[in-house]
């Protein structure tokens, strides 16, 4: 039996974070209030509080809340979706009440589009590190895969291979010119970009910039975890693409990589091997 401790590692490891700009709660009527406040407010104790205290003050339920990345230089963007359902002429009295808060820049609402639904269209679209992002549900990925793969037939994993490396190099060079050359943070930073972007969860097993070898586990592949089921051989071609791409930067010189478990075979998670 799993201890206590165990128990919650568990749920963190395996806990998803839901994204989106939106709500959907059938039979409510919920409001998005959209709100900028200056840069200064990131170092200031108290202003979401404040914000936050608006909403306690008159007992309206927040049931969503999106925070943007700060970055120390441009204002934040906040999002709140209230519900006031049965009370929607309250959103008027929220509105002024938040633009009274010190260093909140700016505020407005948008009207449900029904009352199922209500989104926020001020922030047009996804940012990571500055660029542009766009979300694909796996839904929409696998319809994408599947027809890449029925046009290539068996160009498809050598094509996908060989767009991968340009995109790890590509990764590469964006954080090299974000934090320098160090290897280890190098590693880091593109561990936490990778899971960032939802490609999977990254494991460092092993690091040996001397010896220029690297093991890294991964798992919930996005890519191989479509293929569960249906083959007995590893099935990671763009990520391990990727992969090379960025270790042949990060240890400059041309790697080989090997996948020695992949879990479209049955593996617990897909594992590899750079040297």
């Amino acid at each position: 039996m799993m201890d206590e401790h165990t128990k919650k590692e568990e749920i963190r490891l395996n806990t998803s974070y839901e994204i989106g700009r939106f709500v959907y709660l059938p039979g409510r009527r919920v409001f998005p209030i959209y709100i900028k406040v200056s840069p200064e407010g990131l170092y200031r104790p108290g202003v979401l509080a404040n914000i936050l205290q608006v909403f306690t003050s008159k007992k309206v339920p927040i049931v969503h809340l999106d925070i943007s990345r700060p970055n120390g230089s441009t204002p934040i963007d906040i999002i709140v979706f209230a519900d006031l359902t049965g009370r929607e002429h309250l959103i008027d009295d929220i509105v002024r009440d938040i633009k009274l808060v010190k260093l909140v820049d700016y505020v407005r609402y948008n009207t449900p589009e029904f009352n199922c639904l209500a989104s926020c269209n001020n922030c047009y679209f996804l940012t990571l590190m500055r660029e542009r992002v766009v979300v694909f549900r796996k839904t929409l990925y696998k319809i994408f895969a599947k027809r890449l793969r029925e046009e290539l037939g068996s160009g498809y994993t050598a094509w996908l291979y060989q767009l991968g490396i340009a995109l790890g190099k590509s990764a590469y060079k964006s954080n090299k010119e974000l934090i320098g050359e160090d290897f280890e943070k190098l590693l880091k930073i593109g561990s936490v970009m990778f899971e960032q972007v939802g490609f999977g969860k990254v494991k460092i097993v092993e690091a040996d910039a001397l010896k220029g070898k690297v093991v890294i586990r991964i798992s919930d592949s996005f890519e191989c975890e479509l293929y569960k089921g249906q083959t007995n051989e590893p099935s990671s071609f763009l990520i391990k693409g990727m992969l090379k791409g960025y270790f042949d930067e990060l240890i400059k010189r041309d790697v080989k990589i090997v996948e020695t478990k992949c879990i479209a075979k049955g593996d617990p998670y897909c594992e590899f091997v750079i040297e």
